[in-house]
C-alpha cells in the first residue's frame, strides 16, 4: 500500500474551509482592495500563459512541436503549485487561527466572483438592454468571437 499523507483525505474541515472560501470570495471579491489581492493568482497565470504563447507558439514551428511545447507549458507549473499548496496548507494548520489564512488563500485560487458577475450582467443585458449590449459584455469577458453570436449563442 503506497504512502499517502493523511491531509490528502477529505474531511469536514476541508469542506468547511472550501465553503467559507466561496462565501468570502462572493462577499468581498468585488471590493476594490480585495479584488486586487484575490486576483493575484489569476494575474500570474495569465502573464505566464501570455509569455509562453509569445515565446513558444510561433507560426513557423511545426504542429507537433507546438503541441509538445504546449504540453510542457501546462505540466511545468503543476509541481510548484502542488508544493506551494501542500506547504501552505501545512503552514496554515500549524499556526493559531490558521484556518482564516487558509480561507483567504483558497478564495484567491477560486476566483468565482468575475464569472458570476459577468453572467448576471449578460442575463440583464439580454433581457433589458438588448443584444448589442450583451455582445459588448461578452467580448470584454472572453476571447471568443461574440460579435456574430445570436441571443441563444450569447446565453450559452
Amino acid at each position: 500500500m503506497p504512502f499517502v499523507p493523511p491531509s490528502f483525505y477529505g474531511t469536514d474541515y476541508l469542506f468547511a474551509v472550501l465553503c467559507a472560501a466561496f462565501a468570502f470570495e462572493a462577499t468581498f471579491g468585488c471590493l476594490p482592495g480585495f479584488r486586487q489581492i484575490l486576483a493575484l493568482p489569476a494575474v500570474v497565470v495569465h502573464e505566464y500563459a501570455r509569455r509562453a504563447d509569445i515565446r513558444l507558439n510561433r507560426a513557423k514551428r511545426s504542429a507537433r512541436s507546438r503541441r509538445l511545447r504546449g504540453f510542457f507549458v501546462a505540466v511545468l507549473p503543476l509541481g510548484p503549485a502542488f508544493l506551494i499548496g501542500y506547504h501552505g496548507a501545512a503552514f496554515c494548520r500549524s499556526i493559531a487561527d490558521g484556518w482564516v489564512v487558509e480561507i483567504v488563500l483558497v478564495a484567491m485560487c477560486v476566483g468565482l466572483q468575475r464569472p458570476v458577475v459577468t453572467a448576471a450582467a449578460l442575463r440583464r443585458a439580454i433581457g433589458r438592454a438588448g443584444l448589442e449590449r450583451a455582445r459588448e459584455i461578452l467580448e470584454r469577458a472572453s476571447a471568443s468571437g461574440a460579435a456574430t453570436g445570436d441571443e441563444y449563442g450569447i446565453a450559452r
